[in-house]
């Protein structure tokens, strides 16, 4: 942990100041082991490998069990080179498709980094903006190692329902496919706007209740009735039975939606069929195991999300990405500052203002 990062965090049960104490070992740049206790409340939180646990004391087994889920999918792409992954970034979907987003400084965060392509990609092609990557469980010995490869670039353990951030303090925010993991998923967007600095921006990805397509919907409760039963299985269990059925997927769904979207007549249905973006027979194994693993997952229609924004004050739109199935935001928190005056036109126009 970088000393300069510790005035950008605060006790997730209170938001008081932290203070570094009992610093056990540390090399020339960062403090490796130690403990940060809130000089409000009192509770210690400790700082191993280089990277602060942040998680409030009483969320941490509720939470333990969804970064079990997601922490094995990035062990498997320690292991594999990567190649268990999207080939693309999800911030490169995200200004594909979020038209206006300006991402700024001093300070910027992403809740869910995962293993951490999003944020090292981020950092290196901002150098000067200082980025915080916070996650509840993924490869923090990978993580510090990328951290101590960037001056700019910091890792936390915590959680998207009580971020273990001072209030307003960041000068762009990101989440993407992460809040609809969680039990409170409008909390969690709540906690990304309250550290937010007025008039800057934020980005997120959250699934779509597919309200217009009722095959999709009919998919989908089938899959939550199965889940009920495959979530409960060792990970390595579950990751090779999704692996085995992926290329029955790829060729049941992905393929024939393929064929469908090379013809003007039929590009709506194409993109009505379910799992209609997977390209290689192997490349829906980490989606599979995201629909069969995780613990919770929730999926919201445009006025739902709209709702969240008008709940938090903000100049928001919503848009689906070219290539996934989902709700990409994105917008501007107004809170007295306000927008920027072409984003907040820009809003307005397509009818997504708060």
């Amino acid at each position: 942990m970088k000393t300069a990062l510790l005035q950008q965090l605060a006790c997730p049960v209170c938001r008081g100041g932290l203070a570094l104490n009992d610093v056990q070992a540390r090399d020339d740049q960062e403090v490796l082991t130690g403990l940060l206790r809130c000089e409000a409340c009192g509770r210690g939180y400790p700082v191993a490998g280089g990277i602060p646990d942040l998680r409030s004391p009483d969320g941490r087994e509720r939470e333990q069990r969804i970064g079990r889920t997601y922490g094995y999918v990035w062990s498997r792409s320690r292991q594999a080179g990567g190649r268990t992954v999207p080939s693309r970034l999800h911030i490169e979907r995200v200004r594909e498709t979020a038209a206006g987003l300006e991402i700024q400084g001093p300070w910027a965060l992403e809740i869910g980094c995962g293993p951490g392509r999003d944020i090292a990609a981020l950092a290196a092609e901002y150098p000067g903006i200082q980025w915080i990557g916070m996650d509840i469980h993924a490869a923090w010995p990978e993580l510090a190692a990328l951290a101590r490869q960037r001056s700019n670039l910091h890792f936390v353990r915590g959680s998207a329902l009580a971020a273990p951030f001072p209030a307003q303090r960041f000068g762009f925010a990101y989440s993407y496919g992460v809040l609809h993991h969680t039990p409170d998923p409008e909390q969690g967007f709540r906690e990304l706007v309250r550290v937010l600095a007025p008039g800057r921006a934020f980005a997120v990805y959250l699934y779509e209740a597919h309200e217009g397509s009722p095959a999709k919907r009919a998919a989908l409760a089938a899959v939550t009735v199965v889940r009920g039963l495959t979530r409960r299985l060792p990970p390595t269990l579950l990751y090779g039975l999704c692996t085995l059925a992926s290329p029955l997927v790829v060729l049941c769904f992905s393929w024939p939606a393929r064929l469908l979207s090379w013809f003007p007549g039929s590009r709506a249905l194409s993109a009505r069929i379910p799992f209609h973006f997977g390209r290689g027979l192997f490349s829906l194994t980490t989606d599979l195991y995201d629909r069969f693993g995780s613990p919770i997952e929730r999926r919201y229609t445009a006025a739902e999300l709209q709702g969240w924004y008008r709940r938090a004050g903000l100049d928001a739109r919503l848009a689906h990405p070219a290539d996934v199935a989902g709700w990409i935001g994105w917008g501007w928190k107004r809170d007295g500052w306000g927008a920027p005056e072409s984003a907040v036109t820009a809003s307005q126009q397509a009818g997504g203002g708060g």
